[in-house]
């Protein structure tokens, strides 16, 4: 996405009064983005936000200086990660990355705890094959755990093997499973009612969660044609929601979406 377009939906953004921005790819990492820190200035050079951050496995994070990373504004970073040692790393993503993810990581929250903690650093802990016990007693663990307050352990031993598989798209291994499908009829997805996902190409999407084209029935235009509060306020997604309230239509791509989110927005009038 060029500059030029990412400034005119945050333009738009702000006089809908949106507060909160997450720079969220439906495949890849926002660290992938050269341009990610000239996006992030903008965007806080509004008063406005309130919090804007992103979702990441951290491998590329040593791309950046971490005094501009720190300077841009970020107020929270989602982690996404396992912390037993390369071989369960790859098993799980498939990458010899570990070693990078993890300093990458250990750097960040030593500079997050130095500088006073201006961002949430959240961890997530992804499931591996071994004894939960062994996960805690690894020395990796042992030693990020020791640089946040986040209570990693009781993650841990929380932890199940379901997972999602993206539509099918990721090949799980065979000691994880799929999340379940759960019912969905008369009951819009939560997402629905959250806000847009704007796409590299300017296509604008209900929802990005499995829309890895940017092609389904869920796209509600492009800000090259349409304006944010035109499309939010528009007739198409209303149709989209009214279809699915009333039993009418869900929406294909959502239908084999495991990552349905059940919870009745205030916006919706469920039966």
């Amino acid at each position: 996405m060029g500059m030029d377009v990412l400034k005119k939906t945050v333009d738009e953004s702000i006089r809908m009064g949106v507060s909160h921005y997450d720079f969220f790819v439906t495949i890849g990492d926002p660290l992938l983005d050269p341009l990610l820190l000239e996006r992030a200035r903008y965007v806080r050079s509004f008063a406005q936000i309130r919090d804007m951050g992103f979702s990441s496995t951290l491998q590329w994070l040593h791309l950046f200086d971490m005094d501009q990373f720190f300077a841009c504004g970020f107020t929270w970073v989602h982690v996404s990660t396992t912390l037993s040692g390369p071989e369960t790393y790859h098993e799980f993503f498939g990458v010899d990355k570990y070693d990078l993810m993890l300093n990458n990581l250990l750097a960040l929250l030593r500079e997050n705890n130095l500088r006073g903690k201006p961002m949430v650093i959240e961890i997530g802990i992804k499931p591996t094959p071994e004894p939960r016990r062994q996960i805690i007693d690894h020395p990796d663990f042992r030693l990020v755990q020791s640089l946040t307050d986040q209570d990693l352990a009781a993650m841990v031993m929380r932890e199940d093997f379901f997972v999602c598989d993206w539509g099918g798209a990721v090949k799980l291994p065979e000691y994880l499973r799929p999340l379940p499908l759960w019912p969905r009829e008369h009951r819009p997805c939560y997402r629905l009612f959250e806000g847009v996902q704007i796409f590299s190409n300017g296509k604008v999407g209900a929802c990005a969660c499995r829309d890895f084209e940017a092609s389904s029935e869920l796209i509600l235009g492009s800000v090259q044609e349409n304006t944010l509060t035109e499309m939010w306020n528009g007739e198409e997604l209303a149709r989209i929601r009214s279809n699915w309230q009333t039993g009418r239509r869900v929406p294909e791509i959502c239908s084999n979406c495991r990552s349905y989110d059940p919870r009745v927005h205030p916006a919706s009038k469920t039966k």
